[in-house]
């Protein structure tokens, strides 16, 4: 993983991250490393101070010879280079018009196919070492293994102790309570297709939009 810090007896104008003489002249050709390079989360407010939008730090980053591009945030609920606090829908959005915006520089010639190639190829020789290529060998009776009457009641009371309940001893079991069951919008297929709408005696489910409930949900 690179770091955003400069070298300047290396490269006095970019930091590590950016820097294609420290990245491909000392990591790649000095020391001879032909694994995968990772960024350090591009999100980063000195990162975005420096190098401009989030699309051209994406652009910066592939042609100073990174592999992988790190997007890190805390939770589904990021601030932006705004300052405004998005949905995952839009964080989802976003991911989208970065890719869009390597594959405009592609075609620009900013960057060259065999660059992004390189990365491919370090990435698929990665995976093929950590075995990710080889078949996946599945118990032919796991369907019936996981659907026991045990394994049922384990997951039943996994889910009740995960719960947040009030005024109640949860000991006593959730089968003879009135039950509300409050979760995110995006989640009502799985809950829906799932046991957690019949916990209780009689279960109300009730859903809000993004990932945290406003003061009205």
């Amino acid at each position: 993983m690179t770091a955003h810090i400069v070298f300047p007896q290396v490269d006095p104008d970019n930091c590590a991250t950016f820097s294609s003489a420290i990245l491909e002249g000392v990591l790649r050709e000095q020391i001879g490393f032909e694994g995968v390079i990772v960024t350090d989360a591009l999100h980063m407010g000195a990162v975005l101070k420096t190098y401009g939008s989030l699309d051209q730090v994406i652009v910066q980053a592939v042609l100073a010879g990174n592999d992988i591009l790190l997007m890190a945030k805390e939770n589904l609920h990021i601030m932006n280079t705004d300052g405004v606090l998005t949905t995952p829908e839009q964080h989802v959005d976003e991911m989208i018009s970065l890719y869009q915006a390597v594959v405009k520089a592609v075609k620009e010639g900013q960057i060259s196919e065999e660059r992004l190639n390189a990365s491919v190829t370090r990435i698929m020789n990665l995976k093929e070492k950590m075995g990710l290529f080889e078949k996946q060998k599945t118990p032919a009776n796991l369907a019936r293994t996981l659907r026991t009457e045990e394994s049922l009641a384990v997951a039943k009371q996994i889910g009740e102790q995960s719960l947040i309940v009030k005024e109640w001893n949860m000991k006593k079991g959730l089968s003879h309570k009135k039950v509300l069951l409050v979760g995110p919008q995006f989640l009502k297929k799985r809950f829906d297709n799932s046991y957690v709408t019949s916990l209780g005696k009689v279960t109300k489910v009730s859903y809000f939009s993004g990932v945290k409930p406003s003061q009205e949900d």
